[in-house]
């Protein structure tokens, strides 16, 4: 019987290591974008949107363009843009951009759906409570909507939405700039606000109870005599 014994093998060579691809992935949604943009940390993109919005509203509200042909004209600066852009690199010898790769992915406008569908179904929900309740505070909401209503209305009939919405853009891209910039004093006026506005809505939550409460007992009153 022979003795066997293991002969050593030589260490395998090392694999040849393949070349690792590191992807880089985009996942910035539109939420993002959209925030970056109002916050101007993108500020080439923030002046280009305050810029688009200036002018639009200039064309159409001072000179009294009609909409189709600031669209028209805006579609041939950009026609004839990248048509001049692309034709100046092949000239030089430049590899020309590829643009066909610019696309809304599925993921962000599934993300937008799903957000405007939210916010409907959240805003429905929250009228018909407020609408089926006798709660004094859901009272103050539903008498705050009225009044928003009210204030609208009266907005639109004063101004076109053309200007509301060049107001908003204005406004949206202004204020929370000034608000990051000055927040510890803003939170210092609104701490002070929330203590006022607290003390008036308890005295006037008050009231309703007392009100709604004087109308139930004469109701219970006339069925009692009945």
């Amino acid at each position: 019987m022979s003795d066997t014994s293991e002969i050593p093998q030589p260490p395998s060579p090392p694999a040849a290591s393949e070349p690792i691809v590191q992807v880089e992935t985009h996942s910035q949604t539109f939420s993002d974008v959209a925030q970056d943009v109002i916050m101007w940390r993108k500020r080439c993109l923030s002046i280009l949107v305050l810029s688009a919005a200036t002018a639009t509203w200039v064309a159409l509200q001072v000179y009294q363009f009609t909409f189709l042909t600031v669209a028209s004209w805006v579609a041939m600066f950009v026609v004839a843009s990248l048509f001049v852009w692309g034709n100046i690199h092949r000239l030089l010898g430049k590899e020309v951009p590829e643009l066909s790769g610019m696309e809304i992915s599925e993921g962000s406008a599934v993300e937008m759906a799903h957000g405007i569908r939210e916010s409907v179904e959240e805003g429905l929900r929250w009228m018909f409570r407020v609408s089926s309740t006798t709660n004094g505070r859901e009272l103050l909401k539903f008498a705050a909507i009225l009044a928003s209503a009210w204030l609208l209305s009266w907005i639109g009939g004063r101004f076109d939405l053309l200007t509301i919405a060049y107001t908003g853009i204005m406004v949206g891209m202004t204020v929370p700039l000034v608000y990051t910039k000055y927040e510890h004093k803003f939170n210092e006026y609104g701490r002070r606000l929330r203590v006022f506005s607290q003390k008036n809505s308890a005295m006037i939550e008050e009231k309703f109870r007392m009100l709604w409460s004087r109308v139930t007992a004469g109701k219970k009153k006339e069925k009692k005599m009945e």
